[in-house]
């Protein structure tokens, strides 16, 4: 565990102090007291009643390699900041509304600051970012309240929750990212892909990333907190005779060098990428199928954290101009608070501080989120039974305050809720084996022909754009509320236990729903870990915010899931046939 200091607001000016060799916050805590005397000439000043400024100092290095060359390698030092200011009150300011960030000015502020920069830049960068912020903040509450002339809200909420001030402040980072050492071994790995000529593209790339989060607001919470990441990523794509694509990837993500797995179990982890690419280019395309489904361990948890984080985020409509409503999709289970969601033997937790306790191998962990709160351990749902939602410092119906889970930058000046180290035990359960004699026992007696067991889910997804494109059409198409990724792995089950492997479907009508048609678990569980992003299904190697997330789950064997196969174009086939390939 990493020591730190704690102390509550009361003190602040001895953390200020203490911080104050570090120009960086020093400059955020100065300029937070200046820009509160911020005022507009005229009748109606509007003087900010809450500055937040936010930073990542950081140094990366990305390489990547392809079938033993090198592709890039390369090392990078940038400043990222963060302004955010709110006028009017807690009750009613400029957030929530379609016109929030929106600038019709000038910017005279860079979007990305000198890595080394010294005081006195920083509070002329953190100054000119402020005015921005804060002239955008007053036109768009002005026309905020033109819009709430025209409409009558339905439930008036809060705009922005109270919350008690809070000071942590860590050592820096050290900024040590093993650059020299992994640039061979991408290139080492991706030899690996030589033995399989009959893939069309294979690739591997490894992220490390180290940097020093900055927070300050001006209700007197600061933090500084040292992260890293390590990300190695494997990825394979074939055609199909038929023309379509098939795929498979790994994601082996830690916290830091150290947490990555042994060369051996690196090597093993790509070769499966390769063979399943193989297996999967071989296989039949499935069909369109409704009945039993057993996810082993695995699946389950990639199942499980996509509903969960779907589900568990309640979204509210910003105020928006009368006769162009803005609605954002809604959790199935905004209605569900207190509510039955899953069978009466499972109970999930949220544990962002799970590794504090001598836990070992979750990826989750956090102190302290974007918005200067601190997560506690959250009982989400028990004994089947919906408890709590993930809540930010956005009001929302049914809940005014925060539980700590603001992770992701959001929409309409808010933060956006994620999940962090999700703990799902089951009361009851069953050997894995048992579960499959049970599976097709179902089957028998709804006289079908096979059934289906899924072993992977494409999660963090590595389809390729325009299989995405596709697959987030249907979802639009269908009116589906949760986006899920395709699944990969999956296998008929027939009578006698025989299994054949099959390809291209992809899930109908699934949703945090069907998640009461659960009916046993599995004893064995798993831990999945994976590093969660902006993008739709966590798009495997996508830029912006990356935060980590771990499930441990058992396996589940459902009562009746859907599935169906795409109908779409495929792209033709190459006419000539390849080049001859040699190791």
């Amino acid at each position: 565990m990493r020591k730190l200091v704690f102390l509550l607001a009361s003190v602040v000016p001895l953390i200020a102090q203490q911080g104050s060799d570090d120009p960086l916050l020093k400059a955020m805590i100065d300029e937070i007291k200046r820009s509160a005397a911020l005022r507009l000439p005229g009748p109606n000043p509007y003087p900010p009643y809450y500055v937040e400024y936010g930073a990542e100092k950081t140094v990366s290095f990305h390489t990547a390699a392809s079938l033993g060359g090198l592709i890039s390698a390369t090392k990078s030092k940038y400043l990222n900041p963060r302004v955010q200011v709110r006028v009017g009150t807690y009750k009613l300011d400029n957030s929530n509304s379609v016109y929030t960030g929106m600038n019709a000015g000038a910017n005279y502020d860079a979007g990305q600051w000198a890595f080394d920069a010294d005081y006195g830049l920083l509070r002329q960068q953190y100054w000119l970012a402020t005015d921005r912020a804060y002239k955008s903040a007053v036109e768009a509450l002005s026309r905020k309240m033109a819009a709430l002339k025209d409409v009558t809200q339905s439930e008036p909420l809060n705009d922005f929750a109270e919350m008690k001030p809070v000071v942590k402040i860590q050592p820096e980072s050290k900024y040590a990212l093993g650059d020299n050492i992994w640039k061979s071994r991408v290139v080492d790995y991706s030899k690996i892909f030589l033995a399989f000529p009959e893939l069309l593209s294979s690739g591997v790339e490894f992220d490390s990333i180290q940097d020093t989060a900055y927070y300050a607001n001006s209700e007197g919470t600061q933090f500084r907190i040292p992260e890293s990441v390590a990300h190695l990523r494997a990825r394979a794509m074939a055609y199909t005779p038929d023309g379509s694509y098939v795929w498979d990837a790994v994601s082996i993500p830690s916290e830091n060098l150290d947490g990555l797995p042994a060369e051996a179990e690196i090597k093993r982890l790509i070769t499966e990428v390769a063979t399943n690419t193989k297996a999967l280019q071989a296989a039949p395309l499935g069909t369109a199928y409704t009945g039993p489904v057993l996810f082993e361990p695995r699946a389950a948890a990639q199942l499980l954290v996509q509903v969960l984080s779907n589900e568990l985020r309640i979204s509210r409509n910003p105020i928006a101009p009368q006769g162009r409503p803005v609605n954002l999709p809604q959790s199935d289970w905004s209605t569900r608070l207190g509510g039955r969601v899953l069978p009466e033997i499972f109970t999930v937790r949220d544990i962002p501080n799970r590794n504090f306790s001598g836990g070992k191998g979750y990826l989750g962990n956090y102190e302290i989120d974007l918005e200067g709160v601190e997560p506690k351990p959250l009982t989400i749902i028990e004994k089947g039974t919906l408890k709590s939602f993930l809540y930010t410092r956005m009001p929302v119906r049914g809940n005014e305050g925060s539980n700590g889970r603001a992770r992701f930058p959001g929409d309409f000046g808010g933060k956006a809720p994620f999940l962090s180290n999700v703990e799902v035990k089951a009361s009851e359960s069953k050997p894995l084996a048992d579960l499959k004699k049970q599976l097709i026992e179902m089957m028998k007696l709804r006289s079908k022909e096979f059934g289906l067991i899924v072993r992977k889910l494409d999660y963090p997804t590595a389809a390729p754009g325009e299989e995405l494109q596709k697959l987030v059409g249907a979802a639009r198409a269908a009116g589906a509320n949760t986006l899920l990724s395709l699944p990969l792995m999956v296998y008929k089950v027939y009578p006698d236990g025989r299994e054949e492997l099959v390809r291209g479907l992809r899930f109908r009508g699934v949703s945090g729903r069907s998640l009461r048609d659960v009916i046993a678990a599995s004893k064995e569980t798993t831990l999945f870990s994976y590093f969660a992003t902006n993008t739709a299904l966590s798009l495997l190697g996508s830029g912006g915010y990356v935060n980590g997330v771990t499930i441990e789950s058992p396996g589940l064997l459902f009562d009746e899931l859907e599935f169906e196969q795409p109908q779409s174009d495929k792209p033709r086939l190459p006419v000539v046939p390849p080049p001859a390939f040699e190791n």
